[in-house]
């Protein structure tokens, strides 16, 4: 994408491209889910919608917020790519599978809607990205034949790191704090984690009691997830809170209507705002 810098207050436009095919004037909307019980339904809506955006055309953000604009573009994106997974997956019969690419498309809505209400805290983003990078070329200033290069690209993060000194914290959990309609979110977000390491939550949906095993344990060769259907409930969800960051992003929203009327059918929040606004 190639940006266009505007004035303090004054729309900033990035023209972008797509590989995808643009609508055209005799394009049509996609359809609204009959029910928006049937999450893949809603999932197979929002990508479509997603879709039917012209990348070749210019978007406008206001100028203090074009850093993180691109920041949700891409978390957005990244959020409908997952979209597009778990869906594969459950048509698959592999909602386990699934359950960390919907851990993923959480923290990419939640993330989105947190930089839509402080644009101010790009920097935290860029810090946590810049503190992770340092760590990386650390460990590879240890092995033979990086040395000299790893070493200069960890003192660039290094210098990097200092001048994002005063950016903030990056933790999902109190990016939740600090927005509004998140309630019992981080629950799902750490039931979701325990579904995406080598651990115990793991190890668990394998195992069975059996009282005809003298072990008194059962294997299953397929895990078992009683909330499966909840877990691609909070895909559907999430994903649309996603666009809704995106969209809200721009000077000139294209979705408000379908992913404002989306979200009230579906009982979950139609914006992004802060904890601490009532309204």
């Amino acid at each position: 994408m190639s940006v266009a810098r505007g004035a303090d207050g004054v729309a900033d436009t990035v023209l972008g491209s797509s590989r995808r095919r643009p609508m055209t004037a005799d394009s049509t909307s996609p359809t609204p889910p009959v029910n928006t019980r049937d999450s893949r339904a809603v999932l197979r809506y929002l990508i479509a919608l997603w879709e039917s955006q012209d990348l070749t055309e210019e978007v406008s953000f206001l100028s203090e917020r074009v850093q993180a604009g691109l920041a949700v573009w891409a978390l957005t994106s990244h959020a409908v790519e997952c979209g597009r997974a778990v869906l594969t997956l459950y048509n698959a019969k592999q909602p386990i599978a699934a359950a960390p690419v919907v851990r993923l498309l959480l923290e990419d809505a939640v993330t989105a809607g947190w930089l839509v209400v402080y644009p101010q805290n790009f920097r935290a983003l860029v810090k946590k990205g810049v503190d992770e990078r340092r760590k990386l070329f650390k460990e590879l200033m240890a092995r033979d034949g990086f040395e000299d290069w790893a070493a200069a690209a960890h003192d660039d993060a290094l210098a990097l790191a200092d001048e994002l000194r005063d950016a903030g914290g990056f933790v999902l959990e109190q990016r939740m704090k600090e927005l509004a309609g998140t309630d019992g979110l981080y629950s799902h977000y750490r039931l979701l984690t325990r579904l995406s390491h080598a651990g115990t939550g793991v190890v668990d949906l394998y195992l069975m009691t059996d009282d005809r095993s003298p072990a008194g344990v059962g294997l299953r060769t397929f895990g078992a997830l009683p909330e499966a259907g909840g877990t691609i409930g909070i895909a559907a969800a999430m994903l649309n809170a996603a666009l809704i960051a995106w969209d809200c992003s721009r000077v000139q929203r294209r979705w408000e209507t379908e992913l404002t009327t989306l979200a009230e059918r579906m009982g979950v929040s139609t914006e992004w705002r802060p904890a601490d606004d009532n309204s």
